[in-house]
């Protein structure tokens, strides 16, 4: 697996973007023959990241510029008026050229536009009343609808994302039953050492 790039373009650049009816010119070893654009082995990322094949061809050529007899330098061409490019727009693209020479090599350039890709839909967020223990609300898949949960619950913990609030009313019960307990024992001490 070989890859090249577009001419002056260092491995750490930003990846180059092609736009309709581009001409750019690649580094391709002007002495590699009859180099052309593979359908079989070009790519373009998904969604999700993973790599998919795409068959519209006529979007991409490589091109030598010159008379192939005296080994001029090729070029990347955008046709500017091919079809069916929505697909692609706003996608990096792997583009699989072969020449006659017994490797692949790929150019990797991302292609004008914006990508559309469905957003997944997230159920609403559901949590549970402060006082309610006995159920836990969760998303079922797909529908958002929530169901019951019969897997008991520590005390003292609430459930849902809203974790805000349960720790302040259990920092405050806390801090009240601590500060009672001070009172109390300084009480019976204070009465303890006055009677005697």
């Amino acid at each position: 697996m070989r890859y090249f790039q577009f001419e002056a373009e260092r491995l750490n650049d930003p990846i180059r973007v092609v736009y309709f009816n581009d001409y750019k010119r690649v580094s391709l070893n002007p002495s590699l023959k009859n180099c052309r654009v593979e359908v079989g082995s070009s790519r373009y990322i998904g969604c999700n990241g993973s790599e998919a094949p795409f068959n519209n061809m006529n979007l991409f050529s490589i091109v030598p510029d010159g008379d192939p007899r005296f080994s001029p330098p090729y070029f990347l061409q955008v046709s500017g008026g091919a079809t069916n490019t929505e697909l692609l727009e706003g996608r990096i693209i792997k583009l699989g050229v072969v020449c006659k020479c017994p490797t692949n090599l790929w150019l990797l350039f991302k292609y004008v536009g914006d990508i559309k890709c469905l957003a997944p839909t997230l159920p609403p967020k559901v949590t549970t009343k402060p006082g309610d223990r006995r159920f836990k609300l969760f998303p079922s898949k797909g529908t958002g609808m929530a169901r019951r949960n019969t897997a008991p619950t520590r005390p003292g913990r609430e459930q849902g994302t809203d974790d805000s609030r349960s720790s302040q009313g259990l920092i405050a019960g806390l801090t009240a039953s601590i500060l009672a307990a001070v009172i109390i024992i300084g009480f019976f001490a204070y009465r303890r050492c006055y009677l005697k």
